[in-house]
């Protein structure tokens, strides 16, 4: 039951996170669209205190993770509005960027200090998972195939006369869509290095039994220059007025 509850756990957060967004940054504006997200988001969230409730009857003896799991739904979905009422209105986008990002560094930072207390509260599944460890790694791979074959692209004859034809169409702007382009492209490459490392990092530190150390390894090594590139080049950016 505990791998259960674990899971629970982590759709209740995703979830729950979406709702509180959506809701809490609501203007009036969004029309249909937003009510339909609210909807969707809603049903969910009732549907996960349900499959709660059912956890916590067929389990004999629920601890302390059953009951985060029971109350955990509610409290999300009382977010929002309690979030609404202490801005006087909408919440700006600003506030969730930035609480993300917090969240962000605080699990990287506990996994790497703590990689076993984190593991302690992942679905062990996950870990084990061939299939879940490739969708984490692959992104990474795609990635770098994608900035190499637009190199050797650009190298070409053909890239070269096609770069050079919308360089003259565009009075040279091309070259600087071209730079910012890239490196967006090479920022949220780099921003998911951080989390297959992370992942990575967590599968082989987190003492999991059966865990696929050859997956994480290469998790690790495919995310190292993603993250040797792309944080010192969002630094660089951020600088730039």
């Amino acid at each position: 039951m505990r791998s259960v509850f674990k899971a629970l756990l982590f759709t209740d957060l995703l979830v729950g996170t979406a709702f509180a967004v959506v809701v809490s940054t609501e203007a009036g504006g969004g029309g249909l669209g937003a009510l339909g997200q609210f909807a969707v988001l809603l049903v969910l969230l009732a549907g996960l205190f349900v499959a709660g409730i059912i956890a916590w009857l067929m389990n004999k003896t629920p601890g302390r993770l059953a009951r985060v799991t029971l109350l955990l739904p509610v409290a999300l979905a009382l977010l929002p509005f309690v979030l609404r009422l202490l801005a006087w209105g909408p919440v700006p986008a600003t506030f969730w960027y930035a609480a993300l990002c917090i969240a962000g560094a605080a699990v990287i930072a506990a996994t790497a200090f703590r990689p076993r207390s984190v593991a302690a509260v992942v679905p062990h599944r996950l870990v084990r998972s061939a299939v879940f460890n490739w969708l984490v790694l692959l992104p990474t791979l795609l990635g770098w195939a994608a900035l190499a074959g637009l190199a050797v692209w650009l190298l070409s004859d053909v890239g070269q006369e096609a770069f050079g034809a919308a360089n003259r169409r565009s009075d040279n702007m091309a070259t600087g869509y071209g730079i910012l382009f890239v490196s967006a492209f090479v920022i949220a490459l780099g921003t998911w290095s951080i989390i297959a490392a992370t992942w990575g990092w967590l599968g082989l530190a987190g003492g999991v039994e059966n865990s696929k150390r050859k997956l994480h390894l290469a998790q690790l090594v495919a995310a190292a220059p993603g993250i040797l590139i792309a944080v010192p080049l969002f630094l660089w950016l951020s600088g730039q007025r």
